[in-house]
């Protein structure tokens, strides 16, 4: 009953957010646990539910953009789960909480810029139970740290201001191949697919870490449950494999970091696929920039250290000359 009700549900006003839509909306989010993670249980292959009248060619072009080449995929045992994530730092990704819950005590690596890296120390935004409140209330957030760094990709920017609302999102991750029409058809795939950041969960009583999207189906605008009913050249949905994958948008004539994948509705009534209609939901980046820097030593600090030793190292070699005189 909740699902099914759930178009009106996203246009309630904040005023009007009672608690039985809550209890409806915790209900759904329930009902979704077991697929919330995005995360592939097949081989992996080098995605996204598209648009059925679009070429699959368009997204995978956007998704080799050098922009967003600090997506990467999170693997976790060889092949038992393929999920995403975005490096932040040389030697940090960040990635959703949820997908590290997948076989903890099994080796988990990062794959970028065509290197496997080993991760080892993970760290969680805050305590995670798995239950549908933790996504509601905007934890799906962590960190992990690899054991060699990354060279030769340049980690992504990360949005500082509160201003992603109504901006067209770009979000990229390794997820299961589909369009809307059909749901999922295929394994595991690099794309990319635009989106507009629509509506923040807070209208509904929750938390204001998480921002949600809908995607539009160019054949029926009755499945638009926010903002505009007429979809993107490239809109799209996430899938199987995209949590924890990245949310860029233009912001100041600069690709930064919005969010990350966490979870979707999905008022089909399929838990199990992606289709037209669903509303994704994305973790922001911005609400938790000040944990991230708690744990990531600045880049521009590291660079300050390492220049003065540098120079207080020539400083000595010159009075050691000098002295030789």
């Amino acid at each position: 009953m909740c699902w099914r009700r759930y178009p009106a549900l996203v246009k309630i006003p904040t005023a009007a957010a009672t608690s039985k839509s809550r209890a409806c909306l915790i209900n759904r989010c329930r009902c979704l646990v077991s697929i919330l993670t995005a995360a592939s249980l097949a081989a992996p292959a080098p995605a996204a539910i598209i648009r059925h009248d679009v070429p699959v060619q368009a997204y995978a072009d956007l998704a080799q953009q050098p922009v967003y080449d600090s997506v990467g995929r999170y693997v976790v045992n060889g092949t038992t789960l393929v999920a995403s994530g975005v490096l932040v730092h040389p030697e940090w990704v960040l990635t959703a909480t949820h997908v590290l819950e997948y076989g903890a005590s099994d080796p988990h690596t990062f794959e970028i810029g065509g290197n496997v890296h080993t991760v080892g120390e993970r760290i969680y935004f805050a305590p995670w139970s798995g239950q549908p409140s933790d996504y509601l209330n905007g934890l799906d957030y962590a960190l992990v740290r690899l054991d060699t760094p990354v060279i030769g990709v340049t980690p992504a920017t990360r949005y500082r201001g509160t201003a992603e609302l109504g901006r067209i999102a770009t979000i990229v991750g390794n997820g299961f191949f589909g369009d809307g029409l059909n749901g999922v058809t295929g394994g595991n795939m690099r794309l990319a697919y635009n989106n507009v950041l629509d509506r923040n969960l807070a209208d509904f009583g929750y938390s204001n870490r998480v921002l949600l999207a809908d995607f539009d189906n160019p054949l029926n605008p009755a499945d638009s449950s926010m903002g505009s009913t007429t979809p993107l050249n490239l809109e799209g949905g996430i899938s199987h494999g995209d949590s924890g994958g990245g949310w860029f948008a233009s912001i100041d004539g600069q690709t930064q970091l919005v969010g990350i994948t966490s979870f979707a509705f999905r008022p089909n009534g399929d838990p199990y696929t992606s289709r037209y209609g669903d509303v994704l939901a994305m973790a922001r980046v911005t609400s938790v920039n000040d944990w991230i820097d708690s744990v990531i030593p600045e880049p521009s600090t590291l660079t300050l250290v390492a220049a003065t030793l540098v120079l207080v190292s020539i400083r000595r070699g010159c009075g050691a000359l000098l002295g030789a005189r």
